[in-house]
């Protein structure tokens, strides 16, 4: 019994010479703990941002395909005014281009800048085809088929992505190909093969401005 005593009393002795330096370890030890719990709740909260941007991005990216045909129907319904197929503009595609105002948010940066790159073109599209279609013998009837298959270059570099079959998007200039590629998609390669004479002054713009 003696000998626990002693244990005991040396124990207090201890602890109490040395009660400033136990306080401090265990300070120390509580903010340790402390620091341990918030950054596993941080971490928590970063993956649940992380989570929930993730399904953001997938379900703005779903939208886009639907948005990138409806808004090629409009083109093309547009090209068949141009060239007299039709006597009336197409509706305005107005969900279409809302959706692509809502998903740029959430969607790559290569994808974001291409569709606000489309959705401003379409603003200076729309006002352009609102006034009277040019005679088609004037200059700016060519100039106007060039704006439609530029459109229509714009929407093409965007669909391998919605369709998540590319993670990033050239955002540089739509080159002669893809623009030549664009003009057969709008206006149809049968009537173009048909009414070739109708199409020489947009290929020459074309060939002008697009090098490579």
């Amino acid at each position: 019994m003696g000998v626990v005593w002693n244990i005991l009393c040396s124990i207090y002795h201890w602890v109490f010479e040395w009660q400033t330096l136990v306080g401090a370890l265990l300070a120390l030890g509580a903010a340790w703990w402390t620091i341990r719990v918030m950054r596993r709740q941080m971490k928590a909260e970063a993956d649940r941002h992380d989570e929930a941007t993730r399904r953001k991005r997938m379900a703005a990216r779903a939208q886009m395909p639907d948005a990138l045909s409806e808004l090629g129907t409009y083109v093309r319904g547009c090209a068949e005014r141009l060239t007299g197929r039709v006597e009336t503009l197409p509706a305005e595609p107005t969900p279409a281009i809302t959706a692509l105002k809502q998903v740029i948010e959430f969607i790559n940066d290569g994808a974001a800048a291409r569709s606000f790159e489309l959705v401003s073109w379409y603003q200076v599209f729309r006002a352009r085809m609102s006034h009277d279609i040019p005679h088609q013998e004037r200059a700016e009837f060519a100039d106007r088929l060039y704006d439609v298959a530029l459109m229509q270059a714009y929407i093409n570099s965007l669909y391998e992505y919605a369709r998540n079959e590319e993670n990033e998007v050239d955002t540089s200039k739509p080159s002669k190909e893809e623009m030549e590629n664009a003009l057969k998609n709008a206006f149809d390669l049968i009537h173009m093969v048909q009414n070739e004479p109708l199409y020489e002054g947009v290929k020459a713009t074309i060939k002008r401005r697009h090098k490579h």
